[in-house]
């Protein structure tokens, strides 16, 4: 007697053999973030196939018998079934719970940037931003230097390997993508870069411009400590490319201060010209640090937290407050606007404190990217959480 043809005898195989040489594989490949992050997936999946493997394995005719063997021993063979299922219970968990640690750190590690750390890694934003769209058939050099905004010169030396010029190089002209990407001009004419061999340990840069501004007579030197710490030699342009945007001028200096009393002499070096060029310093000291952290991602570390009132790093960690808030995007050009406007409305009332300075350009700022004013209140709630907000 012939029977009807049973769909599922050969309808099931062929789902399962596309679902698990197509199916799987492309999804794994199209979607690998999900896969590659996802923790419980793999555990899930090994459980499930235990439990596929076990239920049968326990229910089978000689499993069954021989758990009826045992049981005919008496109280002895229940005793000794039932110690030996705990132990392997307890076994499955605690091992299970040791893989799924050793799981979890693998992925970590797995997701991690290889060559460099979290804390060395810029934006993506900031790296995609301002990639080129059309391909080039030049030569890899000779694009990078059509993509570079500014063209580095570096001082002879030993020290200055190819490894770091290039490194340095490519940080420099990432972050001057950063800063114009905010409306910051790049300066053209960067002095060549020298290195300081007096202190193997230091950790800082200097500049020197000339007055006459000849590009040879002026300088932009760094230390050796952070030849290889890319947020330092990114923070060191950033002083210069900042520095050189709100440079005015210096008023004239105090002659013959021998002849004035203590009095006049104060009254002299703390003229509104004098102080416009100290607050503007002041403010943008913070707002450098600030933008150097945003762009690489950088938390201020515990040791960089203010301490009430303005000890430390006060308004960087504010401005990073803000940052958490509002993120990224809008604390930037909050910071560039703030700076824009230490250039634009010079210091004439001189009843003003420094916090009243920064306060009123802050302001400024925020009216120009802030819709009605709606987020001042929480920065103001921020400032005040140090008792920074001025009265």
């Amino acid at each position: 007697m012939k029977t009807k043809p049973n769909l599922a005898d050969f309808l099931w195989p062929i789902a399962g053999t596309v679902l698990g040489l197509i199916v799987i594989p492309v999804a794994i490949a199209q979607y690998p973030k999900f896969f590659n992050e996802n923790e419980w997936l793999l555990p899930a999946s090994v459980v499930v196939v235990v439990i596929c493997w076990l239920v049968p394995l326990l229910f089978h005719n000689r499993a069954r018998r021989i758990y009826a063997a045992i049981f005919a021993v008496g109280t002895v063979g229940k005793i000794l079934l039932s110690s030996v299922s705990l132990a392997i219970v307890i076994g499955l968990f605690f091992g299970g719970k040791e893989l799924l640690t050793y799981h979890r750190n693998h992925l970590k590690a797995l997701n991690q940037p290889t060559k460099s750390s979290p804390a060395e890694t810029p934006s993506r934003s900031v790296l995609t931003a301002n990639a080129p769209i059309a391909q080039s058939s030049k030569p890899e050099p000779e694009r990078r230097q059509e993509l570079a905004l500014v063209t580095l010169m570096f001082k002879d030396s030993p020290i200055f390997t190819a490894e770091r010029r290039n490194r340095i190089n490519t940080d420099i002209n990432g972050f001057a993508a950063y800063l114009k990407g905010l409306g910051i001009p790049i300066p053209t004419d960067i002095p060549p870069i020298g290195v300081d061999t007096t202190n193997l340990k230091a950790t800082g840069w200097s500049f020197n411009e000339q007055g006459n501004n000849k590009y040879y007579y002026n300088q932009f030197t760094l230390q050796q400590g952070i030849l290889d710490n890319r947020r330092k030699v990114t923070e060191a342009f950033c002083s210069f490319v900042i520095g050189r945007f709100i440079y005015k001028p210096p008023p004239p200096m105090v002659t013959h201060p021998e002849n004035q009393t203590p009095q006049q002499f104060y009254d002299a070096i703390h003229t509104p010209e004098q102080m416009d060029q100290s607050y503007r310093w002041m403010a943008t000291v913070a707002l450098i640090q600030y933008l150097n952290h945003s762009y690489w991602n950088q938390p201020l570390a515990n040791g960089e937290k203010p301490i009430c009132l303005d000890q430390r790093n006060g308004l960087t960690y504010y401005f990073w407050r803000v940052r958490e808030k509002y993120g990224k995007e809008f604390t930037d050009k909050l910071a560039v606007y703030t700076i824009r406007a230490t250039v634009d409305k010079p210091y004439i009332d001189a009843t003003q404190n420094f916090r009243q300075y920064f306060y009123e350009r802050l302001k400024m700022a925020d009216s120009v990217i802030d819709n009605e004013n709606s987020k001042m209140s929480t920065i103001n709630a921020i400032l005040r959480e140090c008792a920074w907000l001025p009265k």
